[in-house]
C-alpha cells in the first residue's frame, strides 16, 4: 500500500474551497451552523490600525455583508474606498466599496488563509497571499486598509488596477 502525503498547498486549497462554501452561505444568510442563526454568537473585537486613525478598537459587524447600500461607518479613512468589516463564527470578511457604494470585492480571512468571495466587480484583479507575484510593471498607488493580519493595497499596471492582499505573518 502506498501512502500519499498531502502538501501544504493542497491543504490550503482544500481549506479555501471549504471556506468559500461557508462564505457563500454567510453572504446569502443561510443557516450553515446552529450558532449562526440562534443568536448565541457575539461580535468580535479586534485591534486594528486603519488609515490615519492609528490603533483603535473596532467592532466587526455581523450583518450587511454584500449590501451595496451599507450605511455603516467604514474601518478605513481612504478618500476613494470604504472598507467594511464583518465577523461571525471565527471568519472575517472585508468588503471594499467605491465612494458611490458599489462593491468592488469581498475578501474572507480565517487562521491566516485568505480567499475572494464571488461578489463585487467580476473583472477585479486580486492577488492573495500565495498567489503568483504582482506583474513587474505594478506600481503602488495607495494602501487602502491595514490591520495586524494584513494590508490591502491598490496597484496600477498597464492592464489596469490590481488589488493586493499582503499577509503580515
Amino acid at each position: 500500500m502506498r501512502v500519499r502525503h498531502t502538501t501544504q498547498k493542497e491543504v490550503n486549497m482544500s481549506l479555501k474551497r471549504k471556506l468559500s462554501v461557508v462564505s457563500a452561505a454567510f453572504l446569502i444568510g443561510a443557516p450553515f451552523t446552529a450558532a449562526a442563526n440562534d443568536g448565541l454568537g457575539v461580535d468580535m473585537e479586534i485591534r486594528c490600525s486603519c488609515g490615519d486613525d492609528g490603533d483603535r478598537n473596532v467592532q466587526l459587524q455581523r450583518n450587511g455583508l454584500g449590501d451595496p447600500g451599507l450605511q455603516a461607518t467604514p474601518l478605513n479613512t481612504h478618500p476613494d474606498w470604504d472598507v467594511h468589516g464583518f465577523g461571525r463564527d471565527g471568519m472575517e470578511y472585508f468588503q471594499v466599496n467605491d465612494r458611490a457604494g458599489k462593491i468592488q470585492l469581498i475578501i474572507g480571512h480565517a487562521d491566516g488563509v485568505f480567499w475572494l468571495l464571488p461578489a463585487g466587480d467580476p473583472h477585479a484583479r486580486v492577488i492573495l497571499p500565495g498567489d503568483p507575484a504582482l506583474p513587474v510593471d505594478a506600481v503602488l498607488v495607495s494602501e487602502v486598509y491595514r490591520n495586524p493580519e494584513f494590508h490591502l493595497r491598490l496597484y496600477a499596471s498597464e492592464n489596469g488596477k490590481i488589488w493586493g492582499v499582503d499577509s503580515t505573518h
